[in-house]
């Protein structure tokens, strides 16, 4: 996905946000999730030039929002999407980061999660 097409989707923060953080990074997707689509925003799978995946949230054009934000690596972006599409709440582990709910859900519950988490690691890595 080329920088001006994720240009034409925001607003003029995040036209500025892509401007200072993205020119040389190489944009390899754009998802919206449930809560994305409540707070007029999307989020952008992009690749370092190391390789790494790592993903941003900008407002959509339509909002005068100016809430852009890095939002962690392809990891932390595909557990949050799988909550989402799921239904299975995540807990967080002493040390900030979302634990994987194997270790407190059902066997199909952790399935559902685990398909939605699947799908979106095949997709971008």
């Amino acid at each position: 996905m080329e920088l001006q097409q994720v240009m034409a989707m925001t607003n003029d923060h995040g036209k500025k946000f892509l401007n200072m953080w993205f020119v040389k990074k190489n944009i390899i997707g754009v998802e919206k999730t449930e809560s994305n689509v409540c707070r007029k925003e999307f989020t952008i799978i992009y690749s370092e030039l190391k390789g790494d995946i790592f993903t941003a949230v900008l407002p959509c054009a339509e909002t005068t929002n100016n809430g852009c934000c890095f939002f962690g690596n392809l990891e932390h972006f595909a557990m949050c999407y799988a909550e989402g599409k799921s239904g299975v709440r995540l807990r967080l582990r002493n040390s900030g980061k979302l634990m994987w709910p194997v270790w407190y859900t059902e066997e199909e519950d952790f399935a559902r999660w685990k398909a939605c988490y699947d799908e979106i690691m095949q997709k971008y890595s």
